[in-house]
């Protein structure tokens, strides 16, 4: 709710510099959106909470197909980040150095020139888990972030149903520009 209010303030402001034009707006990404930003080609199923079941045994990470991630891939539950977490809770000889949050962009892009889609936030989309199912209410959150050491977690295709007013420090967004009537 508070990504989705941020996208609307951000509107509003950058149209009264001038900065965007009437017809312009920002909004989260969709469900679809992020996974195409994270390398995924086609999936299948109507909701996010479908298309993240069809694509479970997909093995690719925002990174590429190697497990576990290769150094600089991203801000992950680490070594540095054991103490915190506890030794079973970290991914095994990977070490990004930053406990908790790091600053955006601290590490490797992807292929589209996109960082922090692996690690650091996961990051809130537009769509509701189940669309219209009994999990609608529920929001989606895309990526790891820096308290994530599971595989599963950590793939591209994975989403997680949350609830749509929760916070904490390992939640954030991405903002998508909207040109007209696109």
């Amino acid at each position: 709710n508070d990504a989705r209010d941020f996208c609307e303030w951000l509107t509003e402001h950058e149209r009264a510099l001038d900065r965007i034009g009437p017809d312009d707006h920002y909004r989260l990404p969709t469900d679809a959106e992020w996974s195409r930003a994270a390398g995924l080609d086609q999936e299948t199923g109507e909701t996010p909470s479908a298309r993240g079941a069809a694509m479970w045994d997909d093995k690719r990470y925002p990174w590429g197909r190697e497990w576990p991630p290769p150094k600089g891939s991203g801000n992950f539950a680490d070594a540095s980040a054991a103490v915190e977490l506890g030794p079973e809770n970290v991914i095994a000889g990977y070490d990004d150095e930053i406990p908790f949050t790091a600053s955006v962009g601290s590490f490797k892009a992807n292929a589209f020139g996109l960082h922090d889609m692996a690690g650091n936030v996961t990051e809130f989309v537009e769509d509701l888990f189940g669309g219209d199912s009994a999990v609608a209410k529920w929001a989606v959150t895309r990526g790891g972030d820096y308290a994530t050491g599971s595989e599963e977690n950590l793939r591209a295709a994975a989403r997680r149903p949350v609830v749509s007013d929760r916070r904490l420090p390992l939640y954030g967004f991405r903002v998508v520009l909207v040109r007209g009537d696109d």
